[in-house]
């Protein structure tokens, strides 16, 4: 699923032009609406300065995804900000998109036997705690995503950036009458 993490490290970025640095892609090659071409994940990597200078990133910050993933913008202390809020020229550089102070990671949900048709909305919940009840502190419903023509593809799920870490928590369910994730579907998660 289209959901790529590039770690940066040690880097010495050297382009200070007032231009776009990052496109994450806005069109669709598909023969449908089904699919979620939003680019991947950019992050430091943990040895990596935060500091700016040379960096691919403003100070501080440490992780850049498109602008689709709006739940980032709620989730508490403001960990994570669009990158127009730091004035004009910065929106231009990220293309738009979501300057975290935090490490994002892909999480990537595989499902079997769907069509860019049928695919419900998965719907990502986080809670700032870790008691996952109540109202979520930040909420999205996921789009469908399908690589290829209905019937010609296995390349299907749903890729979403979340933030690791233990104290807080995430609830992922299916738009459907009962919202479980089927037990043959993979989900795949890395926290490093």
């Amino acid at each position: 699923l289209c959901m790529p993490q590039y770690v940066l490290h040690n880097i010495n970025w050297q382009n200070k032009a007032n231009t776009r640095w990052v496109w994450f892609q806005h069109q669709s090659f598909q023969h449908h609406t089904a699919d979620q071409n939003h680019g991947g994940i950019f992050v430091l990597s943990p040895d990596s300065s935060t500091d700016g200078v040379n960096s691919f990133f403003p100070p501080g910050f440490v992780s850049l995804v498109s602008a689709k993933f709006e739940y980032l913008l709620d989730i508490p202390g403001d960990i994570c900000v669009l990158s127009t809020s730091l004035g004009g020229v910065i929106g231009v550089r990220y293309e738009r998109g979501i300057l975290c102070k935090v490490p994002l990671r892909p999480l990537k949900i595989y499902s079997r036997g769907l069509t860019s048709g049928t695919g419900p909305k998965l719907l990502v919940e986080y809670w700032s705690n870790n008691n996952p009840t109540g109202q979520a502190d930040a909420s999205q419903e996921i789009g469908f995503h399908q690589i290829g023509r209905d019937g010609e593809t296995r390349k299907q799920g749903y890729a979403i950036p979340v933030v690791p870490g233990i104290d807080h928590s995430y609830k992922i369910s299916l738009q459907t009458s009962n919202g479980v994730i089927p037990e043959d579907w993979v989900v795949e998660f890395s926290d490093s």
